[in-house]
Parts: C-alpha cells; sequence; structure tokens
C-alpha cells in the first residue's frame, strides 16, 4: 500500500469520525467542509493526486474515489439520522387535544 492510500485511508476514518459526531445541521456542515471544502482534507488529497506518478494514479484514484463516495453516504445517512430526529421532536413537541383532532379528521371526511 502507497503512502498516498494511506493517507486516503486515515483521512476517510477522521471523516467517518467527525460526521458520526455530529449531532445536529451545523456540526454535520463543519463535518463536510472538513472533508469537502475548499481546505477540506479529500479536496487537498485530490490536489495531490496531481503529482503522483504516473504508475500511482490509477489506484490511488480508484481509492480516493470509493473513499468519496462512503464519505458522501455517510452524510447523507447522517442528515437523514438528523433531520428525522428534528421532525420527530417538532411532533412531539404539538399538543393536539384529541377531541379538537378527531373533529378535525371527521370534518375533512364529511
Amino acid at each position: 500500500m502507497s503512502d498516498f492510500v494511506r493517507k486516503i485511508n486515515a483521512a476517510l476514518e477522521e471523516g467517518k469520525k467527525s460526521i458520526l459526531k455530529a449531532s445536529d445541521l451545523p456540526s454535520l456542515e463543519s463535518a463536510k467542509a472538513a472533508v469537502f471544502g475548499r481546505n477540506g482534507t479529500i479536496t487537498l488529497l485530490s490536489k495531490e493526486l496531481a503529482i503522483l506518478p504516473r504508475e500511482e494514479k490509477p489506484s490511488a484514484g480508484k481509492a480516493l474515489n470509493d473513499a468519496k463516495k462512503i464519505i458522501t453516504t455517510l452524510l447523507n445517512e447522517q442528515y437523514n439520522k438528523i433531520t428525522e430526529k428534528i421532525a420527530i421532536e417538532i411532533i412531539n413537541s404539538i399538543n393536539v387535544n384529541p377531541l379538537l383532532f378527531l373533529w378535525l379528521m371527521i370534518g375533512h371526511l364529511c
């Protein structure tokens, strides 16, 4: 395994930890920026890929693309978990009188 692939694996593990640690949308956005932002780990590795020797580029490029896919999938999953948690909190915070709810439902059926 080349040094570059080791750097990719380290960046992947670091990105996974920060994404999984995010418990709200701002912290998830910060984790995303740390990986894919202007000076993010994956962004910098993408720039470094360009100066690798020709024979290392195919395997390094594949490893980098795989890491991007894993991180993107994890970001999407964590986003869905956080937004689902927010939606449940909003729904639970709404106190609807059961009789009012039934009246509204029956009113819509007529």
